[in-house]
């Protein structure tokens, strides 16, 4: 029979592996959105010193994956022959 010192020490033991093991799935989501992110965008970094540069209608297109990021537009963007394209403001309306 287990003790009560040493049932207090697999119980510790227990919480401790799954606070490690949440760290690591938590590490390892964040470090792919983190890749993912960057690439999407050809330029920046997405940081408000060192915003995400959006020259193409696929970067464009990124911005709804990265709402928590900053953004400058680096070029005319040509949306012309897109028939599905709506702007974000009407896309917000309608939800």
């Amino acid at each position: 029979m287990i003790k009560a010192k040493n049932k207090s020490l697999v119980l510790y033991i227990i919480i401790l592996a799954v606070i490690l093991i949440m760290a690591t799935i938590c590490t390892a989501f964040l470090s792919t959105s983190t890749a993912s992110a960057k690439s999407d965008f050809s330029q920046g970094t997405g940081t408000e010193e060192n915003p995400f540069v959006v020259t193409t209608v696929k970067e464009f297109n990124a911005i709804a994956t990265r709402l928590d990021a900053y953004f400058v537009q680096g070029a005319n963007i040509d949306f012309t022959g897109l028939s599905d394209w709506r702007p974000y403001a009407s896309i917000h309306r309608s939800l």
